[in-house]
């Protein structure tokens, strides 16, 4: 029998909004090569098998319509559509975060607001009207300037879309709990050693427990 989910009782409840993977991430958090380290395997014979094992690991605890964690660690370009802006000038909340901002290594990473206007334009929102909070966060989110409003948005569904970069570069310290999991998840799977699927599943959620976003 496979084994059950990593963290399954803590799936998030459905989204109400459609969040789009824009564009993948271009690799895997954690390498062949280190997997394979990990597993004590010398051969290429399995290769396939483990590769996929890791981004089987990686999309269960991580990709932002499949995963569980609610928090993106590999980086990638994500969509929020959304039907139109917040009434009464309310925030708007980006779902897994962190977001990517600024320049590296000549790439701007940035948040992007469009909108249909009302006669049906799209138009591109200028970061004046808004400001960005708690970028670093599982759920950053996007208020207004002062004196400023949202504008109005054609009435039709994913009139309003708001892209941007979330995940963690791949040499950032803080996921290193993250890529141990993963290890973890790729030898429970690969080994199939059945008197040691419990600890390492216990193992692998008290390492992705500092990872998990909660909703209340």
């Amino acid at each position: 029998m496979a084994p059950a989910p990593i963290g399954a009782g803590a799936l998030q409840e459905k989204r109400a909004m459609p969040l789009v993977v824009i564009t993948q991430p271009q690799d895997t958090v954690v390498s062949l090569d280190e997997v394979k380290a990990h597993l004590r395997v010398d051969h290429g014979d399995d290769d396939d098998e483990i590769g996929a094992a890791i981004q089987a690991a990686i999309t269960e605890f991580e990709d932002p319509n499949l995963g569980w964690l609610g928090r993106s660690i590999s980086e990638r370009e994500l969509e929020l559509r959304l039907d139109c802006f917040p009434a009464c000038g309310g925030q708007i909340v980006l779902p897994n975060g962190p977001l990517l901002l600024g320049e590296v290594g000549g790439f701007v990473y940035d948040v992007a607001v469009e909108y249909d206007d009302a006669a049906g334009v799209e138009r591109t929102l200028p970061d004046t009207v808004y400001r960005i909070l708690d970028p670093e966060s599982a759920r950053p989110f996007l208020v207004l300037r002062p004196d400023q409003v949202w504008p109005s948005a054609l009435h039709q569904p994913q009139a309003v879309r708001i892209r941007y970069w979330a995940g963690y570069p791949a040499d950032d310290p803080r996921i290193a709990g993250f890529k141990v999991a993963v290890k973890l998840h790729v030898e429970m799977t690969y080994d199939g050693d059945a008197d040691r699927q419990d600890k390492l599943r216990a193992a692998i959620d008290a390492l992705l427990q500092p990872y998990r976003v909660y909703r209340f």
